[in-house]
């Protein structure tokens, strides 16, 4: 994007050097204003939000290598250590050149509700200027328990807030901004009115009067004229966090297996949230070069050149996607509803799913030692495993070469809890193998072996949150240019019988 190499800048240059003068000095000082004390035009300018706790997305002017000037729109985050002091911060620009194009082409265009509106694994809720409710998606129903019906012009979004939150949230307001904030909407959105991207734990109240914990996010909608004409609420569930968080404390020195299963979670849980920010503001940004291009190729259709240039970005919007999916995967924000899955079925059924688009020089063989493989998940996990699984394994394979799948029963699987039954998924290869350094980092989120664009690096970490998640555990045994073999141990449920018989495919 900058036209620097990495060699160029790593520990010779400041991140600010990137950025128009002028833009940083206008930014210093409408924060100053915002915290009564002055904020320099320089790195502090850029971080002072980021650094109280405030996430905000920006759009600024990156100045390339080579002179040009950019438009991108600026996430920045706080990077901490374990003792919550601040180490450094991560900046996520993204080029908003073709969105700034787009807007003032198609300005009215209204598409992103469709967009967010049927989605399950976050809470979605738009309001008027008051408070009252116009927009209610599929995962707030799921969420809160109620249905689009009985809220939409009917109830305000702090009848689902806990009115004790309200009260210290219009305390706390009133001492920063010194000045008396009533506890009721006005508490809810006093930051996203003054432009102030409002991110924070909170709890929201079930239909029924229960309690869920949440993360929220707030933000202003604005019409053509910048007039502020309601707020967008996103949550998403923060119910496993806590529990992670509460079974933290009650943790003793002789749980030391437990602890390390729990700090392996908590970090993977950690890149989670901030992977669920990322695809959050990428989505959004993401909706808008989408739902603006598909508007835009039509007022274009007889320009050919411009098609073309209209093409090329709903393509990379669209091969974008995917990799949204996965940060949200790998986020996991909503609590788990297991369900009684039966291993053996979920394998078989992913393996003839992937019979099509496997190599034809890769020989697939797999064996089952039970016909039943009973285990709490969600409804998609295990395929996921096994999905993730195969794919690395192909990957590693050039050329000929063979895929073992198996499962096994384990009579006595060693847990935190105790002893039970349990199964092992082994998905074993003769492709590359890896060295003794990459096994010890191949479950780090975002870490790829692979070459530019043909990995994102969140496959196995995926795989680790699932199999944590579920109680169980990963084995990786490799050495370079032999192969590979992976085995997932995973607890069984007594619900169902697990006959002796062997099948095979």
């Amino acid at each position: 994007m900058l036209g620097y190499s990495s060699a160029e800048v790593t520990k010779r240059l400041s991140y600010v050097d990137f950025f128009d003068p002028l833009e940083l000095r206008s930014r210093a000082e409408a924060l100053s204003v915002d915290y009564s004390t002055l904020v320099t035009p320089d790195f502090e300018a850029l971080t002072v939000n980021a650094r109280n706790g405030i996430e905000e997305n920006f759009a600024m002017t990156t100045i390339c290598k080579d002179g040009n000037r950019l438009s991108v729109l600026l996430s920045i985050i706080t990077l901490h250590d374990k003792q919550n002091a601040v180490i450094g911060y991560l900046f996520v620009g993204t080029d908003n050149t073709h969105r700034k194009l787009a807007e003032d082409n198609i300005r009215k265009a209204n598409f992103f509700q469709s967009m967010i509106f049927n989605s399950v694994r976050f809470s979605s809720i738009t309001t008027d200027t008051n408070g009252i409710i116009q927009i209610f998606n599929a995962g707030a129903e799921k969420m809160l328990g109620y249905s689009s019906k009985e809220v939409v012009n009917r109830l305000s979004h702090v009848d689902m807030s806990d009115p004790q939150e309200l009260v210290a949230r219009a305390a706390a307001l009133s001492l920063e901004f010194g000045t008396v904030i009533e506890p009721g909407f006005e508490a809810l959105v006093y930051r996203a009115k003054r432009g102030i991207e409002d991110s924070y734990a909170a709890t929201k109240v079930h239909k029924n009067c229960r309690k869920i914990p949440v993360m929220l996010s707030i933000s202003a909608l604005y019409d053509e004229k910048n007039t502020i004409i309601g707020y967008s609420f996103i949550s998403t569930d923060n119910s496993l966090r806590k529990k992670l968080e509460v079974n933290a404390m009650q943790l003793t020195d002789n749980e030391r297996a437990a602890k390390k299963a729990h700090e392996a979670r908590s970090r993977l849980e950690s890149v989670g949230v901030m992977a669920a920010g990322i695809a959050h503001d990428f989505n959004s940004i993401l909706g808008t070069i989408n739902g603006y291009s598909e508007l835009l190729l039509d007022d274009v259709s007889d320009q050919p050149s411009l098609k073309e240039s209209v093409e090329e970005i709903l393509a990379a919007s669209l091969r974008a996607r995917d990799l949204i999916k996965r940060l949200m995967a790998f986020a996991r924000q909503m609590s788990p509803e297991l369900v009684l899955t039966d291993a053996v079925v979920a394998t078989v059924t992913i393996l003839k799913m992937l019979e099509v688009s496997t190599p034809h020089d890769v020989n697939v063989r797999f064996n089952s030692e039970v016909l039943t493989a009973p285990v709490l998940a969600e409804s998609n996990q295990i395929e996921q495993i096994v999905m993730n699984l195969y794919n690395n394994a192909i990957d590693a394979i050039h050329g000929k070469g063979w895929l073992d799948i198996s499962i096994k029963r384990i009579h006595n699987m060693t847990l935190n809890d105790g002893k039970r039954p349990g199964i092992s998924i082994t998905v074993e290869d003769n492709g590359d193998g890896m060295s003794t350094d990459t096994q010890q980092r191949i479950f780090d989120p975002f870490f790829t072996t692979k070459g530019i664009g043909k990995g994102s690096g969140l496959g196995l970490s995926v795989v680790f949150g699932i199999v944590a998640e579920l109680g169980g555990d990963i084995q990786l045994h490799s050495m370079l240019g032999m192969g590979s073999k992976f085995t997932i141990r995973l607890p069984l449920t007594s619900i169902m019988p697990i006959p002796d018989d062997t099948h095979s495919g």
